[in-house]
């Protein structure tokens, strides 16, 4: 399995040790841990396996280091790398790291990032990563079937899984001990999965076990991609009695579905001029437009 701390690995690590005993051909025997994709500096990388090593250790499994410079092959800059590398070239890459262990492995799972109902179009899919299959290495894409928050009751079976968790990527602010800035929109869904379960308070991963109305009001940014993962916390969260956390959440769908409506409109009406444009006035208008943006 591709190893990296996170509720999407630790969740397939935890199904595969309730699914599978010792001596089956299903128990994973190897963590495959990456530095050069979101973690770029060795310094931070090596604080990740400290933690990793623990985990690893527990699950029984042979932790192996791996750094590449494969995200070299994609656009220098940071942010199209990044739209670069979920679109198109995740699947993949893993795949061709996988590959370079094929005489030590026989099989590979990539973690999902979704559900089957929410997957959204990513260069890692179920569709897609079984065909970098070979005859030697079969590459599996699993977790499909589990929702981001009930790989996080997986994971949350595990008292030490809750000590060393890891789902912040900012790798720069990374300390011994401590691999989550508590402050980005990764920590805060799991902050709130983990208290909508009861379990925020008995995890020590997070600078802080609390989560505050204010805090998800100033921090929570919705779009597409996670808009679905804190749809599925309402209700959860409004059982264990935060109510005011399920209804600060309600309001930030309420807004993003506003800004959805206004931005439809807006494509209408500009499609709707460009129409009439083309049609009526020659291009004028686009041509006018062009002239007094310098292009």
């Amino acid at each position: 399995i591709f190893f990296s701390g996170g509720i999407d690995s630790l969740s397939i690590l935890q199904s595969n040790r309730q699914r599978y005993p010792s001596d089956h051909p299903g128990w994973i025997k190897d963590g495959l841990s990456v530095c050069g994709l979101e973690i770029q500096e060795p310094g931070a990388f090596e604080i990740v396996l400290d933690s990793l090593a623990l985990l690893a250790a527990d699950a029984g499994i042979a932790l192996i280091p791996i750094h590449t410079n494969i995200r070299s092959l994609g656009p220098e800059d940071v942010l199209d790398f990044w739209k670069f590398w979920t679109r198109q070239f995740m699947g993949c890459a893993f795949a061709a790291i996988a590959h370079a262990f094929s005489k030590r492995l026989t099989e590979m799972t990539i973690s999902s990032d979704s559900a089957v109902p929410n997957l959204p179009p990513y260069g890692s899919h179920p569709l897609i990563d079984p065909s970098y299959s070979s005859n030697d290495l079969r590459i599996h894409h699993a977790g499909t079937t589990l929702s981001r928050f009930e790989r996080t009751k997986l994971v949350a079976a595990s008292q030490l899984a809750l000590k060393h968790l890891r789902v912040c990527n900012k790798s720069q602010d990374y300390q011994p001990g401590m691999l989550n800035c508590g402050q980005c929109e990764k920590c805060l869904r799991t902050m709130l999965a983990l208290s909508a379960i009861g379990m925020l308070d008995k995890c020590q991963a997070f600078p802080t076990r609390t989560v505050s109305v204010e805090f998800v009001m100033r921090t929570l940014s919705l779009n597409s991609e996670i808009i679905t993962f804190y749809q599925e916390l309402i209700e959860p969260l409004s059982a264990s009695g935060r109510h005011d956390l399920a209804r600060a959440i309600e309001l930030k769908i309420a807004d993003y579905d506003k800004s959805q409506k206004k931005l439809k409109w807006k494509k209408r009406l500009v499609a709707s001029i460009k129409k009439i444009d083309e049609d009526n006035l020659g291009g004028v208008l686009l041509k006018t437009k062009r002239f007094f943006s310098g292009r």
